[in-house]
């Protein structure tokens, strides 16, 4: 076998041209980082569907390798063309975001390292399918991109290395319209950008706006981005309550980074996150943040410039956004919230990782 070169990397994202999620995105950031170092990289990926998505400008040193397209057996055929590939290519680490689309059947000799994007609680069965291709792969060791996702991985991966990274914003595309002046209004506008589920807790602030008074419920502006299968839940809410002119619901959009900006306040107020990308696009914006006391959120979110609450403490919410449209009028917070995002940014990002490679 030839040798190999520790800056070639090889990148299996079978979806990466069908959804828009953030695998994907993370896919397409890391390998464009990577690149802007030096790395050259290739992606395996699957024949786009119907519903392909454009990642927009992938760096020149960045490969795409596709599997063609069959309805069936997807997976299967994958797997062979990775291992025809792999043999061209000849990568030193393969990095790999499943192991149950093809990846299971591939050679046990090369060097994996498998992102952990999810919380053992949200998707146990696929830790434990995990944890039976261990003895098969022996050169396989893990990322997690939280403390929270580390520590619920441990009982699967049977003292496998798990080092913790996390994930990036790119702090170009998200930023503040206009470099850290008070927006002069008199209302402050507060948004969500979230599946439409019960655990992302929407419902909190909604009931929080309702047990405001009056004088401040009238200042609050409250916008929801996102669908889901608790959209109607929230809307019977917002309608019990009158708060039609107060909360909105509206579709999930690619365009945050133009709508953050405007912004007073980002919430999310879940339970159950594996990092929460949308809270560091809002922080890149310079916007203050509002979150549960949920992991992970305590490992980014400080006092500095938001703050950590439980989603059952209504008062407590109230007194926060009585505080936030306080220090958006002195600016205090945006800056903060600015400053902390940049430790996120994928070129640092692809520092940790360039560090990882280099001492494993």
């Amino acid at each position: 076998m030839k040798r190999r070169e520790l800056k070639k990397l090889v990148f299996i994202s079978p979806f990466q041209f069908r959804l828009h999620r953030g695998i994907e995105r993370f896919t397409y950031s890391l390998a464009n980082a990577l690149a802007q170092k030096g790395f050259s990289i290739t992606v395996y990926t699957w024949t786009g569907n119907n519903k392909k998505v454009d990642w927009g400008k992938w760096h020149p040193a960045i490969k795409i390798r596709k599997v063609p397209y069959l309805k069936y057996f997807e997976a299967l055929t994958a797997s062979y063309f990775y291992r025809i590939w792999l043999k061209f290519d000849n990568p030193a680490y393969i990095f790999l975001n499943f192991l149950y689309q093809g990846e299971h059947r591939l050679s046990a000799n090369e060097k994996y390292i498998y992102i952990l994007h999810s919380p053992a609680n949200q998707i146990g069965n696929r830790y434990v399918y995990i944890k039976g291709l261990l003895k098969r792969f022996p050169n396989l060791e893990f990322v997690a991109v939280s403390q929270r996702v580390k520590k619920e991985a441990i009982p699967y991966i049977d003292g496998r290395k798990i080092t913790v990274i996390h994930n990036g914003v790119d702090t170009d595309l998200f930023k503040p319209a206009v470099k850290f002046v008070a927006k002069q209004r008199e209302t402050i506008h507060i948004i969500s950008a979230a599946a439409l589920e019960e655990s992302k807790g929407v419902q909190h602030l909604i009931r929080a706006i309702n047990n405001m008074n009056e004088n401040l419920r009238e200042k609050v502006r409250y916008d929801v981005f996102g669908d889901g299968p608790y959209k109607n839940e929230l809307q019977n809410l917002i309608n019990s309550y009158n708060l039609e002119k107060i909360v909105s619901l509206k579709p999930a959009v690619n365009n945050l980074y133009e709508i953050l900006p405007d912004y007073d306040l980002f919430c999310l107020l879940s339970k159950g996150e594996a990092f929460g990308i949308a809270v560091l696009e809002a922080m890149a914006c310079g916007i203050p943040i509002l979150t549960s006391n949920s992991e992970p959120f305590n490992e980014f979110v400080d006092e500095k410039f938001g703050a950590c609450i439980d989603p059952d403490d209504t008062d407590a919410i109230i007194k926060f956004i009585e505080n936030c449209k306080i220090q958006n009028d002195k600016n205090n917070w945006s800056d903060a919230s600015r400053k902390k995002s940049m430790l996120f940014n994928w070129e640092k990002v692809a520092d940790n990782y360039q560090n990882l490679l280099s001492h494993t």
